[in-house]
């Protein structure tokens, strides 16, 4: 009797179960709420690859962008440099064979002087040079003005007070050369030694010449006649400063003390004392242009060096 109210009670359950969900919608309410999930991950589905499209899309045409614009550039590049090479060719020229051998030394301080004794810029020959080169017949020229000066000879030992013999200057290894617009204190272009610095007692040289003469007191030991207990001409002969030579003497001293004054206290004694000293000779030469005006602009100015063949061995651009 209880099992058979038992199972009753267990049907009443289910059937009310049943007509709960069929209320509630059924098995259409379950096909809906499947449709409706399928629905929603198509749309997400979708969503996401009109996404990737995009993105995809952007990337493309950035990528495509970005390397067209890259090429762009590259062509632009290459026809600045084609500009470039080609104004190489305008302002150098053909090159001479010594190019990288004598070059135009980065100064502009003696190229911004207006005075043309205190206009100038320095060549400069390579340490690496196999020999000396000669410069006589080069030429200076501004492609901005036109102007074009000429390297004449100079004096490979100048001779105060009498002919000096000239010949084409050369510049031997590591050797510079002054190119002054204006004409040479002693009328001549020169190198200079030891005892240039005597010429600087009266003419004005720009740059300065360095004074670099013997001692006045060191040549009248080696070279005079003066007794040794002449005191009055060693300690006058021992206040006489560098390269400078004593015109108005004193009567006090004596004929030798005197004599040694007018032969060897000066830039010709000094040459006769000291030509073939290992260090007599300096790597230097004042090279003049004999102009009696500036001939180079102040700034933006290009200077060309030019060989004996019109060739170009440098360019100064400043």
């Amino acid at each position: 009797m209880n099992s058979n109210n038992d199972f009753l009670m267990f049907l009443f359950v289910l059937v009310g179960l049943g007509v709960t969900w069929a209320l509630s919608g059924g098995p259409e309410r379950a096909q809906e709420k499947e449709s409706t999930r399928v629905s929603q991950e198509k749309v997400a589905e979708q969503h996401l690859v009109n996404t990737n499209a995009t993105l995809g899309t952007n990337t493309n045409r950035n990528i495509n962008e970005n390397g067209i614009g890259r090429e762009i550039e590259r062509v632009q590049n290459e026809l600045e440099e084609v500009q470039k090479e080609l104004e190489n060719i305008k302002t150098l020229g053909e090159q001479s064979l010594f190019k990288d051998k004598i070059t135009i030394e980065n100064s502009t301080g003696g190229l911004r002087k207006t005075h043309p004794d205190d206009e100038y810029f320095i060549l400069r020959a390579q340490h690496g040079n196999e020999k000396p080169i000669s410069i006589t017949g080069w030429k200076i020229e501004s492609t901005i003005t036109g102007k074009k000066r000429t390297i004449g000879n100079g004096s490979h030992l100048p001779n105060s007070g009498g002919v000096s013999l000239e010949r084409n200057i050369q510049l031997s290894p590591g050797d510079r050369a002054f190119i002054i617009t204006g004409r040479s204190p002693i009328g001549i272009s020169f190198r200079t030694n030891i005892c240039t610095g005597y010429f600087e007692q009266y003419q004005n040289f720009t740059p300065y010449l360095k004074k670099e003469c013997p001692r006045a007191k060191n040549e009248l030991e080696e070279f005079s006649s003066v007794s040794i207990t002449d005191d009055g001409c060693y300690n006058f002969v021992s206040r006489i400063p560098r390269c400078k030579m004593v015109i108005s003497q004193t009567p006090l001293l004596s004929p030798s003390c005197s004599q040694f004054l007018s032969n060897h206290a000066n830039y010709n004694g000094c040459v006769s004392n000291h030509r073939d000293d290992n260090n007599f000779y300096k790597p230097e030469w004042r090279v003049y242009l004999g102009r009696s005006s500036e001939q180079w602009r102040e700034k933006r100015e290009v200077l060309r060096l030019l060989d004996t063949e019109g060739r170009v061995v440098d360019v100064f651009t400043y």
